[in-house]
């Protein structure tokens, strides 16, 4: 994995980011509970972990050289896209304006909208991925859990974060990490190709 990456470039080392953002998701004690004397090294990956989304979405927003729309993104609750926008409004990253069919209206926190051109998409999908990567990579496996889950289920956040790491070979974790890959990969080999013209 390219440097960007340092410190996630194996799959063990994601194992440890993914399933302290699952137990983090699943305990909201959880990160008060970890000693930094004890869990140096869990430290330093998870560091390493939030020093490489920041850079990540810092590539984005410097490619893009728009950021009103990122943040917004920020502290979003809730974001709601529509595969289409208002006939002639305006993509708030190239400044274009939009057919209805050419153009995405998202609508952040219900109160902040946002257009931008259909080809821009990915850019934007992921850069709210990255942002939102600890609880995006947890996401899937706790909708499978609570779908699956049966009333004998144990309610530990660790016992729970075992079921999920390890179902079925690690796929939950596996799917997450070659997502994570894919969105680098995105970032640093392709989206230079997307351009943004204002």
């Amino acid at each position: 994995m390219p440097n960007i990456c340092s410190g996630m470039e194996d799959f063990k080392t994601f194992e440890q980011v993914f399933s302290f953002c699952l137990l983090s998701e699943l305990d909201v004690q959880h990160v008060h509970t970890v000693e930094i004397g004890d869990n140096s090294d869990l430290t330093n990956t998870i560091a390493a972990f939030h020093t490489m989304r920041t850079d990540l979405c810092q590539n984005i927003i410097d490619h893009v050289g728009s950021v009103e729309l990122f943040n917004s993104f920020v502290n979003a609750v809730s974001c709601l896209q529509y595969d289409t926008a208002p006939n002639k409004s305006t993509c708030i990253l190239s400044g274009v304006t939009l057919t209805s069919q050419d153009g995405i209206l998202i609508v952040v926190d219900n109160r902040k909208l946002f257009t931008f051109h259909k080809r821009l998409k990915v850019v934007v999908l992921t850069f709210w991925y990255v942002l939102n990567l600890p609880s995006e990579l947890s996401k899937e496996s706790i909708k499978w859990f609570r779908e699956n889950a049966d009333r004998n289920s144990s309610t530990d956040a660790t016992e729970i974060c075992n079921i999920i790491t390890k179902y079925n070979n690690n796929m939950f974790v596996k799917r997450a990490y070659v997502r994570l890959l894919n969105s680098v990969k995105f970032i640093q080999n392709e989206m230079c190709k997307i351009t943004v013209t204002r």
